[in-house]
């Protein structure tokens, strides 16, 4: 779960989700989508996945895609979930 900062609107939060996924998606190959919050103005959940025969590959592809979040000023990290 994250917080868009400085998110009025909507319209900012998604802008921003989306530019995150489109990210994560070119950089990492996984797959991504919003999966809750839509209707929150500021909160969104962001969900990952990636399939491999190689379980330590795909922990260390989730890492980087969590560190890939942090490291974006436009939003705070308020939660991570590890299935």
């Amino acid at each position: 779960t994250v917080c868009v900062l400085g998110s009025e609107s909507l319209k900012d939060k998604r802008k921003v989700v989306k530019s995150i996924i489109e990210r994560l998606k070119a950089k990492f190959n996984l797959s991504v989508a919003e999966i809750g919050l839509q209707e929150s103005r500021c909160d969104a959940e962001i969900g990952c996945a990636v399939v491999s025969n190689d379980p330590g590959f795909a922990h260390n592809v989730i890492e980087a895609a969590v560190r890939f979040i942090e490291s974006d000023c436009r939003v705070e990290v308020l939660k991570i979930d590890r299935i």
